[in-house]
């Protein structure tokens, strides 16, 4: 799981809580029933209105991708390199007997295709148009909750509006003014706040997911042209670190190094032939 996630969404509302209860407010001054209906329900309903059945769907599944761990780059490029030895020693269809302990289906897929003996360049675009459509299904994630946090703000909006006009069909009560203003102000705070603490980091940490992700994806596509074109196992380690930031490329390439410290020896005449 990953935690930063749930840590940041509770530290932004523990930050709302918290600097309600040092102004000495309470909580339920800050309840506004009607309010909290329209901010929520409209906000949704404005959601799926915006897309298609399967997306709308799918939210709860795509809000769920927030806390999972996300793909290790190091391990990526290792296994890779693993599997360009293995093919150099022992030949491309050795990998065959791999694929059922595969699990990410990308990666097998990348593997069935070397496997299969499909050209490099057929390997790199078949991949290439899988990773596409990956992609815009992400980017359909992430335009979701987007298009959320723009809608909850207004619809906050117009909850105050109507606390408005609910206050001034009792402009014969002066003492109730000043409450109902302030209710009617909660409902901008919801959506002001259901945005910025919660649609708005959504959206955003499915944008960081997904990059990483399509860094991912394009490391493995890099290994299967690699392996499939017979690259030195070596050789494909020094292309594939290069999609890793500079301060983390050492400490790969050193974990790699010990873990597979025969990657890159030339083929044998045996294992050559």
């Amino acid at each position: 799981m990953d935690p930063t996630t749930l840590v940041g969404l509770l530290l932004g509302w523990g930050a709302l809580v918290g600097a309600m209860l040092l102004d000495h407010m309470s909580p339920t001054a800050f309840f506004n029933l009607p309010g909290l209906v329209l901010v929520v329900g409209g906000t949704a309903g404005a959601t799926i209105a915006s897309f298609m059945r399967a997306q709308s769907a799918a939210a709860v599944s795509i809000l769920k991708q927030t806390f999972a761990p996300q793909a290790d780059m190091g391990a990526t490029i290792g296994r890779m390199v693993e599997l360009a030895g293995i093919a150099t020693r022992q030949g491309i269809l050795a990998l065959d007997k791999l694929l059922e302990d595969v699990e990410d289906p990308f990666v097998r897929r990348a593997l069935q295709l070397v496997i299969d003996g499909t050209p490099t360049e057929d390997v790199r675009r078949v991949l290439e148009e899988e990773y596409a459509l990956v992609e815009e299904r992400h980017r359909a994630g992430e335009r979701m909750f987007s298009t959320a946090a723009g809608f909850a703000p207004t619809l906050g909006i117009i909850g105050t509006v109507v606390g408005l006009i609910n206050m001034l069909r009792t402009l014969s009560n002066p003492s109730g003014i000043g409450p109902a203003i302030a209710t009617a102000f909660l409902a901008t705070l919801y959506g002001v706040s259901l945005a910025n603490l919660f649609l708005l980091p959504v959206a955003n940490k499915l944008r960081a997911r997904h990059e990483h992700e399509m860094l991912v994806k394009r490391i493995v596509v890099q290994g299967a042209v690699g392996i499939a074109s017979k690259t030195l196992p070596r050789l494909l380690r020094e292309q594939l670190v290069t999609y890793l930031p500079p301060a983390e490329r050492k400490a790969v390439l050193e974990a790699l190094a010990r873990s597979a410290p025969e990657a890159g020896r030339e083929p044998t005449e045996a294992t050559a032939s």
